[in-house]
Parts: structure tokens; sequence; C-alpha cells
């Protein structure tokens, strides 16, 4: 992977189905108490978590910001440590960890990254991945029985070190406001100079603290919501990230300026379908402790999930009425092989015979030693509209829940 500050021209080539930045999972640093900064975020974090949950499904990767872990904290206090740990195993849920936060400097300093403390106890926000981690872990209420959740949470990590993006976030959003014929009327009431906007004492410095911190907004707040936004979009580039939720007061702003092939947000689209093909809600069955992470994880990683999830990017994310046509015409497939009776395909199986219409080469030397279960994946084969049918089910049922929670 080339240097994370490198410039390049050619557009970055993207996996398919594309990643996902969780911004909306981000427990923004700030310099208040952390405990506060967590109750806070779990009062309006369930939708968040929701979304996390539907992301396994919708998403091979879903990266989740942070400075200083508070985000894994929230995870496993509000799903628990099994849960947390099979996402972290399966390779669907990894952290894009910035170094460092953002903050305006009076004096003429203007928007840079900082950091608190020296080389020998530094901040959670600034300390090495794994310091923060262990920081992070040690504040929950409940006691972890597994070691493995910080080394895996270290594995799944993406770092992003402020110091490394600080010139080009600074020009980036200074050319926001600069470019905004509305922005750059609002901040020439007062000053023309970015990096000495009023507001703010020559040692002062002032940070954006996330949603849950009050803000004046004045122009100084204004360029730190700038900034942190286009600190989003450059994660997510970062990682790799086609999809993006944002908590940022300027969502709007980040769509407009991701030019991606995707159209609408996959949550947006996967809530649709989910009214069209009447699915419920899985993302409540996990947080109501009826259905698992581990469960659906599993139906992720099946044959159907991955057959689902190329389906619904390519069809489900224009708008409603492609949605509800691509559902239409789902319903009236029926994979060839589905249409050879399981009784006479298990004789076909078992005595070696040739092929099957739709299903190809099936005989061989090995054919005897298919069990009923492979036996029931040739019957099924990778489809997008058993995915919908097994989801059905799992979200569902109930009285099922994830063991160690």
């Amino acid at each position: 992977m080339p240097p994370e500050d490198a410039a390049t021209d050619a557009p970055k080539e993207l996996p398919w189905p594309p990643a996902r930045l969780a911004a909306d999972l981000w427990a923004v640093f700030n310099f208040g108490d952390p405990n506060d900064r967590y109750r806070k975020f779990l009062s309006r974090g369930r939708p968040s978590i929701k979304q996390l949950l539907e992301s396994l499904l919708l998403h091979p990767q879903t990266f989740i910001p942070t400075e200083d872990y508070l985000s894994l904290s929230v995870l496993v206090g509000t799903l628990g440590e099994r849960p947390v740990l099979d996402m972290l195993e399966s390779g669907r849920v990894k952290f894009a960890r910035l170094r460092g936060s953002l903050a305006y400097v009076g004096n003429g300093g203007g928007l840079h990254f900082y950091e608190i403390g020296g080389s020998e106890q530094p901040n959670p926000h600034c300390a090495p991945v794994e310091e923060a981690i262990a920081w992070a872990l040690s504040g929950l209420q409940i006691p972890l029985r597994d070691p493995a959740l910080a080394r895996l949470a270290l594995q799944a990590t993406q770092e992003v070190t402020g110091t490394s993006i600080d010139d080009s976030i600074r020009h980036e959003t200074y050319m926001d406001v600069l470019k905004s014929p509305y922005l750059r009327n609002q901040f020439s009431l007062r000053n023309k100079d970015m990096n000495h906007l009023a507001g703010i004492g020559p040692k002062g410095i002032r940070i954006y603290g996330g949603p849950d911190v009050p803000a004046t907004g004045d122009e100084i707040d204004t360029v730190l919501v700038l900034g942190m936004a286009n600190i989003e979009l450059r994660l997510a580039d970062v990682v790799g990230a086609a999809d993006l939720a944002t908590a940022s007061p300027v969502g709007h702003m980040l769509r407009a300026k991701v030019e991606r092939a995707v159209d609408r947000d996959a949550a947006e689209s996967f809530g649709e379908l989910r009214e069209i093909a009447d699915i419920p809600d899985v993302g409540e069955a996990i947080l109501a402790r009826n259905s698992s992470v581990g469960d659906v994880l599993k139906l992720a990683a099946s044959s159907d999930g991955t057959a689902f999830r190329e389906w619904f990017h390519n069809n489900c994310r224009k708008d409603t009425v492609a949605t509800a046509r691509a559902y239409s015409e789902l319903l009236k497939e029926i994979p060839g092989v589905q249409s050879v009776p399981a009784k006479v395909l298990r004789f076909l199986v078992t005595t070696g015979i040739g092929l099957i219409p739709g299903a190809g080469a099936i005989a061989g030397p090995a054919a005897t030693a298919l069990d009923s279960f492979v036996l029931e994946r040739l019957v099924q084969g990778g489809s997008p509209k058993y995915f919908i049918e097994h989801l059905s089910q799992l979200a569902a049922r109930g009285h099922k829940t994830d063991s160690g929670c």
C-alpha cells in the first residue's frame, strides 16, 4: 500500500461491493470526562449501532473512525464481549485510527493537529495504538474474559497520523470556505485571514468535540466542522471506503463532495428493501438479544450472502423504483438446479453421473463423499433470494442470545 499521504493522480480502485466508513460511530475525542462522552454517545447511538449490524450483511468491511478507541468500549458495553470478538475475527469490522486531533490555534496558528502529553505518558488520543486500546478497555464496568480482544482490535486497525495530513486538511478546508460564495460572505463580516479568525485569544486553542458538545457557531466552529468533514473523507479514501455514514453537522456537504460510483447511502437503500420485502429489523433483533451476531456473520459469509451483496449494490442503490423492480425480478428467479427433484439429484450425486442442467459438473471420485449439507447447497446455490429468506427467518425468530453478553 502506498504511504497514507502520497499524492496520486490515478483514482483508487475500490473493492466491490464497497467498504463502509461508519463515522456515525465516532465518539470524537474532547477535553471532557470520557465517561460523560461515553454516556452521551450511548444516549443517541442506538441507530448507528443498528446500522453497523446491518453493514455486516451489506459490506465486506466496515471501518470505525476513532482517536482513543472509546468506540470499541461502546461496542463491547452495548453488544457484549463475544459479539465484538466475532466481528473482529471475521475481518468485517475494523478501525480507522486518527492519531491526534484537530484544533484551531490562536496567534495565527490556524487549523492544525495537536497532541497532549509527553513521550512517556501521552494522552490516549495520541498514544500508540496498543496503549490507546488498553486504556479504552480498562474503563469498562464489565470484566473481560478473553485477552484476544485487544490483540484483534490492534490487528484490525489502520492508522493515520494527524501530522501526515495536517497541510492537506488545512488547505482543503480553507478552500471549501474561500470557494463558497455563501461561506465567503459570512467570513467577510469580521475577518478574511483564515489563520487569524476572530473569537480566540493569542494562546487559545479550540477543538471540535463532536456532536454532543455545544458550539458557538462562529467562524472558528465552522472551520472546525468543515475540517472534520474533510478528515472523514480522507479516512474513507485511505481505507478504500465508498460508503460513508456520518454524524457531521455538514453531512450533506460530504455527500456532495464524494465523487463515487454509488448513488444513495446503503443504509437508506437497505431500509427500503426491508420494507418492500417485509424483512424484520435484524439490528433491532440483535440489540434485543433475539438474534446473534454470530449467526449474522455466518449468513454474511455464505454463498447466498456474497450473491446478495453483489445483487444489492448493483440493483438497489439508485432509487425506490429501481429497488422495487429489482426485487420483483428476483422473485421470478429459480436456479436451474432447483427444478431437479431432490431425490433425482441425490441419485445423480451418489452414483457419479455426469451433469445437472444449470448446476454444471458435480460428479467425480469425490461425489460419494458429499454429505447432506453439500447436497442442500447444490440445491440452493448462491442466491440473493435465499439470502433474503434466511435473513427474514433469522431476524424474526426469538429467544436466541449471544453467549457471554
